[in-house]
């Protein structure tokens, strides 16, 4: 299968600064979360799901990490969305009223890394490939 283009600046910041890439970092393992948690209850397989379950653990590690360093060095990380909660002294966590993840659908995802675009966009200009390629 050939790998789809990709585009890692396509907020406008990555790779060119320490912070640049704590800001997009931060949103990527957030955004991660949110998809692994939004995606939970459509897992059948008891297997998947305990894969998915160690994943998801993994990635808010790597959450914590980036959203305490983003304000230990004072790095604004913009939403990527209106669900979104940057990481501030104040809201440490990217978390609901009810102190859990914030999970996004299929779609939600999508629209982020396409940049607002329907299948194609943001982080892939051409889309992706596989199994989850556009939510028309």
């Amino acid at each position: 299968m050939k790998k789809p283009a990709i585009n890692l600046n396509a907020f406008g910041y990555g790779f060119s600064s320490v912070n640049s890439w704590l800001k997009l970092g931060r949103q990527f393992e957030d955004v991660g979360i949110s998809a692994y948690v939004g995606a939970a209850p459509l897992i059948t397989s008891k297997a998947y799901l305990t894969a998915a379950g160690a994943i998801l653990a993994a990635e808010a590690q790597h959450s914590g990490s980036f959203r305490l360093i983003c304000v230990m060095n004072g790095v604004s990380s913009p939403p990527v969305d209106s669900r979104d909660i940057p990481p501030t002294a104040k809201t440490l966590y990217d978390v609901d009223k009810n102190l859990l993840s914030i999970p996004r659908t299929t779609s939600q995802v999508l629209n982020i890394v396409y940049g607002g675009g329907r299948c194609s966009g943001g982080f892939f200009p051409n889309g992706m490939n596989g199994t989850i390629v556009c939510q028309s």
